[in-house]
């Protein structure tokens, strides 16, 4: 069987489009992806070996960040939302992940709960 190729037919953009950048939603309420990753490894770099943090610690650098947020701008800080939170907030949200009252949190369960923060509850529907 003869044929032949008609080149004026074409099944793909030449080029290619270029890929998009990755998007997120813009919440004030919540972390965006650059905060996320600045305050994990903040975190991380203060944490002992059993990636515990004491109370206090955790609490300065919250602080020092909705701080520095207020200053510096959106990248590595805190969210929009944050920016009126005081000590004692803080000493209350990381009292209340202090299960066995040590005086120390777990980083990881921090940075969960910041990942989790104001994420919407899968439902049946």
């Amino acid at each position: 069987m003869d044929f032949f190729v008609d080149k004026s037919y074409k099944n793909y953009i030449d080029p290619p489009p270029p890929m998009l950048e990755a998007m997120e939603e813009v919440r004030s309420s919540r972390f965006n992806i650059p905060q996320l990753k600045a305050i994990i490894e903040e975190l991380r770099l203060v944490a002992d070996e059993r990636n515990c943090i004491a109370n206090r610690t955790v609490v300065d650098l919250l602080v020092k960040k909705v701080r520095n947020s207020k200053s510096l701008g959106d990248l590595g800080g805190m969210p929009g939302d944050w920016a009126n939170y005081t000590q004692d907030n803080f000493e209350l949200m990381i009292r209340n992940l202090d299960l066995h009252n040590e005086g120390q949190v777990d980083y990881r369960v921090l940075a969960l709960c910041f990942i989790f923060l104001q994420t919407e509850l899968p439902n049946k529907d």
